[in-house]
C-alpha cells in the first residue's frame, strides 16, 4: 500500500485537506447509507431485534454496544459510553428506548440483552412503554450459566476433572513446537483455546 502511495499514476493529484473533510467524505457516507438501506428497509416488513452487550475497552470505559438484528443481518446502530452512569435497570432502559425511538417502536419486535438482574429489569420497563415489545435474555448467556450450575454438582465433578486434563492436554501441545508440528501433522482435529463467551453482540 505504501508503494502504492509513493508511487501514484502518472497525472494523479491527491484532493487537498478541504475536499477530503467536506465532499469526499460525504460522498463516502451517502454510499455507506445505501449499503445499510437492504437491511433497514426490511425492517418495516419483516421487524428488527435491537441487541445490547456491555463490555469494557482497552482504556476501561464501560461501553455499550446496540446493533439492529434482523434476518438479512445485523447493523451497528450505537455505542453507549456508561462509565458515567450507574448500570441501574431505569439508566439502561433509557439508553435501548433511544435506540428503540431512532429506528422506530413500530418496527421493533424484540430487546435482547444478557440475563443480569438490571437487564431483566430494564426489559420491563421497555415493555411497559411499548407493550408489543417483549425482552429476551441472552442464549449464550443462559446456557453458560446453566453449564457453570451442572459442573458444580458433585455427580459432575468428572466434568471439572475432564476439563483440567484436557485444558492441560492442549497447553502440552501447544507449548511443544515437536508435539504441535506432529499433532498437526497426523490429525485432523483442531485444537480449540478456551476463549471467553462474548454474550449478545
Amino acid at each position: 500500500m505504501v508503494k502504492a502511495i509513493n508511487e501514484p499514476p502518472k497525472g494523479y493529484k491527491a484532493p487537498n485537506y478541504e475536499k477530503a473533510r467536506t465532499m469526499l467524505l460525504e460522498r463516502e457516507k451517502a454510499k455507506v447509507q445505501r449499503a445499510l438501506t437492504r437491511f433497514t428497509n426490511e425492517w418495516v416488513d419483516s421487524g428488527v431485534s435491537i441487541v445490547s452487550d456491555g463490555w469494557t475497552n482497552i482504556r476501561n470505559q464501560h461501553l455499550i454496544n446496540v446493533l439492529g438484528v434482523s434476518s438479512s443481518g445485523a447493523v451497528f446502530i450505537t455505542c453507549h459510553d456508561s462509565s458515567s452512569i450507574i448500570a441501574s435497570a431505569q439508566n439502561i432502559a433509557n439508553l435501548l428506548l433511544k435506540s428503540i425511538k431512532d429506528v422506530g417502536p413500530n418496527n421493533v419486535v424484540q430487546v435482547i440483552t444478557d440475563d443480569a438482574a438490571n437487564c431483566k429489569a430494564a426489559g420491563k420497563i421497555i415493555k411497559r412503554t411499548h407493550p408489543h415489545i417483549f425482552w429476551s435474555g441472552c442464549l449464550v448467556h443462559t446456557l453458560n450459566l446453566l453449564i457453570h450450575d451442572i459442573v458444580k454438582h458433585k455427580e459432575c465433578g468428572w466434568i471439572t476433572e475432564l476439563y483440567r486434563r484436557g485444558k492441560q492436554l492442549i497447553k502440552f501441545i501447544i507449548g511443544h513446537t515437536r508435539v504441535n508440528y506432529f499433532y498437526g501433522a497426523y490429525s485432523k482435529l483442531q485444537l480449540l483455546k478456551i476463549a471467553k463467551t462474548r454474550f449478545a453482540s
